[in-house]
């Protein structure tokens, strides 16, 4: 008897030590988002308190834009009235709410007159499905002379790929009339995805749950602490089909080469370059839309690029097909350097960097919302996570950039 008793209060004891390692557990995940909440506030406080130290009154967006000369003359007597060639940087995985830096330099360039062609330099895997909707039309605008132009002709509009254009980063490129890619880029990963984070195995583990009041059959769908039904899992890919058919109707208006092609079964011989994989299959199947990235050299191969080159010569290729000379103005447009960025050595200050201030608000304020529909390259999950939580990314400088004199102008808003 005294055994049985034994027994009985070796389980409760360690019953009540497995509840309370599972409530140790919560407990200390919680405390552990509280950290990195306060954390991320702490820090933001900081580099407010820097940025105060830069001596520029600056709106809310921060600083304006400026033009200057990447190549031409900018010294010309005529530099306030000739003709150019606007260079657009797209430089960060795409989020709304986030994509400023790239909106107003194409308002820039979509309001000025004398911008005659428009290159696009792209190094982005992607973003969400609706901040690559927004680029996408405001690059239709540029291209047909659409929407809020002063200009009422039609401009050239050439894609320049960097490093990588994926997924939404292809979608942006795919309207120019000619798409560029330097030989080791990685372009394409058309598809569209959404992702549910699950914890449902833990929940059960240590006894953690949600009480959930609801009304609406499916309200819940995509919860965290439970498994999707199948009827919750086709209203979600009904809703990613209808933005992976929207992505197909983009890439085939922009090159109707391709049209009816996107689906299409296409042979692919393994490089076989090293001494692994040599046992793998000679030869497998891919179509030109199943989400995967592919080569510079791949892509021009199906048809998704047209040339192979860097960004010089996308911008040879723009003022030709705009009918200027050789020697045409070229332009970018960026924040001028601030009183802190001369005392550091800083030729210019860009507001597009983690935590900086202008529009951390509305940035801190994406972290917690729910799923979205992605456009974005596979293995790139957390920087598009990471992106949600941070104004823009910083973008390379091209070498020999001068300011060019005259009167300061405003994106229009």
């Amino acid at each position: 008897m005294s055994t049985d008793n034994s027994t009985s209060s070796q389980r409760t004891t360690n019953s009540s030590s497995m509840g309370c390692f599972g409530a140790a557990v919560v407990l200390g995940f919680g405390m552990f988002v509280l950290g990195v909440g306060l954390f991320v506030l702490g820090a933001g406080w900081i580099v407010s308190s820097v940025q105060l130290m830069d001596f520029r009154w600056e709106a809310p967006e921060g600083p304006r834009l400026e033009e200057y000369s990447l190549r031409g003359d900018a010294k010309r007597d005529d530099v306030q009235t000739t003709d150019r060639v606007a260079v657009v940087h797209v430089g960060t995985v795409m989020v709304e709410g986030l994509i400023d830096d790239a909106i107003d330099q194409l308002e820039l360039a979509v309001s000025d007159p004398r911008v005659k062609a428009v290159v696009v330099r792209i190094d982005s895997p992607g973003g969400t499905l609706t901040a690559s909707e927004d680029l996408h039309r405001r690059l239709m605008e540029i291209k047909n002379a659409t929407g809020r132009t002063e200009a009422g002709t039609p401009r050239v509009l050439v894609a320049s790929i960097g490093p990588i254009a994926a997924s939404g980063g292809y979608y942006i490129a795919a309207p120019s009339h000619t798409i560029f890619a330097e030989n080791s880029s990685q372009t394409g990963s058309i598809g569209v995805f959404v992702s549910f984070p699950t914890v449902e195995g833990l929940a059960k583990q240590y006894g953690f749950g949600m009480t959930l009041v609801k009304q609406g059959e499916i309200k819940d769908s995509g919860s965290p602490f439970r498994a999707m039904s199948t009827k919750e899992k086709q209203v979600w890919q009904d809703l990613v089909d209808d933005g992976y058919r929207q992505f197909l109707t983009v890439v085939e208006e922009g090159r109707p080469q391709l049209k009816g092609k996107l689906l299409e079964p296409i042979k692919i011989k393994a490089l076989r370059a090293g001494p692994t994989g040599a046992d793998g299959p000679a030869e497998y199947s891919r179509y030109r839309a199943d989400g995967g990235l592919w080569t510079a050299k791949q892509a021009k191969e199906v048809g998704l690029i047209d040339k192979l080159g860097s960004l010089d010569d996308a911008i040879d290729e723009a003022i030709q097909k705009a009918g200027l000379p050789k020697d045409t103005l070229v332009v970018e447009y960026d924040r001028p350097a601030g009183f802190l960025d001369s005392l550091l050595g800083r030729e210019r200050h860009r507001h597009d960097k983690f935590l900086d201030i202008p529009g951390f608000d509305k940035a801190l304020s994406f972290v917690s919302t729910g799923p979205r529909a992605w456009c974005l390259a596979s293995g790139y999950e957390m920087e598009g996570l990471a992106a949600l939580a941070q104004k823009g990314g910083q973008r390379r400088k091209l070498p020999g950039a001068v300011p060019l004199s005259g009167p300061k102008r405003q994106p229009a808003r």
